[in-house]
């Protein structure tokens, strides 16, 4: 249901993309062409940057305590020197990596973040989000792990690449489209369907991957332990796997070790 939903969205975006290039080309009407770039301009800074002002009005507002080099952790935060060598050890970059709870967050900023672990990288600093941990009985070692994969092997970069590589792509097609019918629209839909399905693939090998570094760095039982805490919402062809799906990769990640 996922992919198909996420097709008929994407198909509808690159619809009204495709009509408004016909609309520049035809009329000839450069305010028209420049409306347009503004607007899709403007939608692309609004969902990459809202995540950043919000992430650094948070970062300013608390008081960290630096444990090491340049690890840094909320007061909210009740970490063990020995996980955070682990982690230093397994940090590739020079950047200020902050850790920080979700509850110090406000209720607006929860609700965008869905109260999940996320992380996040930046030019100039890096940061892991951890959600509620209360009642919760696993190491926090593997779930650390697994976002500080995301962060070093810069999961969300090459999202965004992939991103801007089928914008591009896909504008230069319309410039060969001359009109609107039948092959055009199976073109479109087998656009939409091709990124839906690059994408989720995409997602789903950087979740396995950064299940791995937790494997490596925590063990495979307490890597298996977080996973078994996790509300398995992946139902149908979603960008994130399935728990037991996850499990099973680490399962067999132990025979094959």
């Amino acid at each position: 249901m996922y992919l198909v939903i996420r097709t008929l969205f994407t198909f509808i975006l690159l619809f009204f993309t495709f009509i408004n290039f016909k609309l520049i080309f035809i009329n000839n009407n450069f305010y028209h062409f420049i409306l347009i770039i503004s607007l899709y301009i403007s939608i692309i800074l609004y969902y990459y940057y809202q995540k950043n002002l919000a992430i650094k009005a948070v970062i300013n507002d608390i008081n960290f305590s630096k444990y090491s080099k340049n690890i840094f952790i909320s007061p909210a935060l009740l970490i063990k020197n020995d996980i955070i060598k682990k982690l230093e050890s397994f940090y590739i970059s020079k950047q200020p990596l902050y850790l920080i709870s979700i509850d110090e967050y406000s209720e607006v900023e929860k609700s965008i973040y869905n109260n999940s672990a996320f992380s996040y990288k930046d030019i100039k600093f890096s940061l892991i989000t951890l959600g509620n941990l209360k009642d919760k009985e696993f190491s926090i070692l593997p779930l650390l792990a697994h976002e500080l994969e995301h962060i070093n092997k810069n999961h969300l970069l090459y999202r965004k690449i992939f991103d801007h590589s089928f914008i591009f792509i896909t504008f230069f097609i319309f410039l060969f489209l001359n009109d609107i019918n039948i092959f055009n629209i199976l073109l479109l839909t087998t656009l939409a369907f091709l990124y839906t399905l690059i994408k989720i693939l995409i997602i789903r090998n950087q979740e396995y991957s950064a299940d791995k570094a937790s494997y490596n760095l925590a063990g495979k039982n307490n890597t298996l332990a977080l996973l078994n805490t996790i509300s398995d919402q992946s139902k149908g062809f979603q960008p994130h796997p399935s728990v037991s799906d996850r499990v099973n990769k680490i399962n067999k990640l132990s025979i094959r070790l």
